[in-house]
């Protein structure tokens, strides 16, 4: 009787999980959006004043390496949680029918 939450997913279970996927995507379209507008931004206005070394560089490159880690991040996730899903789907069914 504990697993009789296990069951099949839902139409609801499937909404939830598209709305997380669609969420990740989003988050990362943004921060690719964001990053070139600020990076333009800070490298005019230090531009003209320059003292030497050019520091915004450091700033775009780190950035830059954050970004990727995030679209790498989120490319994961969206690939891993269909299959974590049927794999822990599987496993509860498995449990049910040992009970059953």
């Amino acid at each position: 009787m504990r697993n009789e939450k296990a069951v099949s997913m839902t139409g609801m279970d499937m909404m939830n999980l598209a709305k997380k996927r669609v969420l990740l995507r989003n988050s990362f379209k943004r921060h690719l959006r964001i990053y070139p507008i600020c990076v333009v931004a800070i490298m005019g206005i230090c531009s003209p004043f320059g003292i030497g070394y050019f520091w915004p560089i450091v700033l775009a490159l780190s950035w830059g390496i954050i970004v990727a880690l995030h679209g790498v991040c989120v490319n994961n996730a969206l690939s891993d949680s269909c299959s974590i899903v049927s794999d822990e789907y599987n496993r509860l069914k498995r449990l049910s029918m040992m009970d059953g």
